[in-house]
């Protein structure tokens, strides 16, 4: 576990229950596409909040780049690491993760948009917000669409080869909403879950179709990097001029171009990258943070060129990251305390217990003689 941790592949370690067994290669590169997301995700909302956007062309190049990718990305990388297991940890361990977060950061942004600023509220009491924030769920829509499809993932990983089907269903079903201006219920997100459920429908389907894929991108590597080249240049270019509204098919094709593209450029950097690996350990974290950090920074350093706007997405990465560090490092250090102190009682609990089953067996052996 230790050798997996530091990376080390390919070397065969021994434990006494199962004999030798062979290290799996650690993919640095899934980190990697992690932090890419958050990044894009903390770049968008920075650009969006600012007024920048209209006065730079650079800017508007990469928000039209990123705006259709960040998520998509986030929930295909999810797909593709939720992997089948015992239900129990598996949901225990997503109610840690993401629900808790979800509950705290919405009750910390409730508390300041009540008693400090409204400026950034949905409602304006405070009814009108818990519905908001915990019913339609959009201050955080993201970590409540992620948990809906945790939920429904147990179903996905049995259906296997069906994965393809529900797939092409989910891509039709959201066409045909987009054709007749259907709106689906904003209520517990359903309308951004149903929209971004085919990333992660295609994270699960890359996992369990590893091998066929992986055999197929190498076989016509040129040819598909060619075709998503020039389908993510051709489809940015005609955003950029207006000469196409961004119907959901598109949406999809440019999504999954910049995603392959950004999979082959993960693929090309160095292994054991420390602070990308820091930044995709936490990505989920950093989305959390972005808001109260972007909103911190925009008032201390307010974005007023392209530069500096940079700066104030790199000092949020920054901070949310040695946000999560610190929080990770005070729990070690609590339980570590917690431990020290329980296990005095437990070593004189086991001492006990101990007496107490050789007297029994003093006991029974003398019964028997």
């Amino acid at each position: 576990i230790e050798s997996y941790r530091r990376g080390v592949t390919g070397k065969q370690v021994y434990t006494k229950q199962g004999g030798y067994f062979l290290l799996k290669e650690k993919k640095s590169h899934i980190d990697y596409l992690k932090a890419i997301a958050a990044v894009f995700v903390v770049l968008h909302h920075s650009i969006g909040y600012s007024d920048l956007k209209e006065s730079s062309i650079v800017l508007q190049i990469i928000y039209a780049l990123i705006v259709y990718v960040h998520v998509p990305l986030f929930f295909c990388v999810a797909g593709y690491l939720c992997r089948e297991k015992s239900l129990k940890p598996f949901f225990s361990k997503k109610v840690q993760r993401i629900l808790v977060p979800f509950v705290v950061f919405s009750l910390l942004k409730l508390t300041y948009s009540l008693f400090v600023s409204n400026e950034y509220a949905h409602g304006d009491s405070l009814l009108v917000q818990l519905f908001d924030a915990f019913v339609l769920g959009r201050l955080y829509w993201f970590a409540y669409s992620i948990l809906i499809m945790f939920a429904i993932a147990p179903i996905l990983w049995k259906l296997k080869r069906g994965n393809i089907v529900l797939f092409a269903i989910i891509v039709i079903f959201n066409i045909v909403l987009q054709k007749t201006n259907t709106i689906l219920p904003e209520i517990f997100q359903l309308k951004k879950t149903v929209s971004y459920f085919c990333y992660f429908l295609g994270g699960i389907i890359l996992y369990q179709s590893e091998e066929s894929i992986g055999s197929f991108f190498q076989k016509f590597k040129i040819l598909i990097i060619t075709a998503c080249i020039f389908a993510t240049v051709t489809i940015l270019f005609l955003l950029l001029k207006d000469y196409i509204t961004m119907l959901y098919i598109l949406q999809v094709v440019f999504a999954f171009s910049q995603m392959l593209l950004l999979y082959v450029l993960a693929r090309l950097l160095p292994k054991n990258i420390k602070w990308l690996q820091c930044v995709g350990k936490y990505s989920l974290q950093i989305m959390f943070f972005d808001s109260f950090y972007r909103m911190v920074l925009f008032k201390i350093l307010p974005p007023i060129n392209p530069l500096r706007l940079f700066v104030i997405v790199g000092v949020d990465v920054i901070m949310g990251c040695v946000s999560c560090i610190v929080i990770d490092t005070s729990k070690k250090y609590l339980v570590f305390n917690i431990c020290m102190k329980i296990v005095p009682y437990v070593k004189n609990t086991n001492r006990i217990f101990s007496g107490m089953y050789l007297l029994l067996e003093y006991m029974i052996a003398e019964g028997k003689r």
